[in-house]
């Protein structure tokens, strides 16, 4: 998921986003990747409890990341994430 959906994070192990779920809430995020490969793969941090108990996920239930560059109002190429 990092290369493909971050690839911005150029070496580092975190990264803070802003997303908008479905009906266009923000949300800020921040993703981690443990350094070295220690124990497994990627998790999101700060505000990810938050946002589970908003939207009352339980075990087994399923997301939709999804990243796509948009124009901002300076008119310069940002990405937008949504869940």
């Amino acid at each position: 998921m990092v290369e493909h959906m971050f690839p911005m994070m150029n070496g580092s192990h975190l990264l803070n986003l802003k997303v908008v779920d479905s009906r266009s809430q923000k949300w800020k995020l921040r993703y981690y990747t443990r350094p070295n490969g220690r124990k497994r793969g990627p998790v999101f941090t700060a505000g990810w409890r938050r946002f589970t108990k908003a939207k009352r996920l339980q075990v087994g239930d399923e997301l939709t990341f999804y990243g796509a560059q948009v124009r901002a109002g300076d008119r310069q190429l940002k990405m937008k994430y949504m869940i």
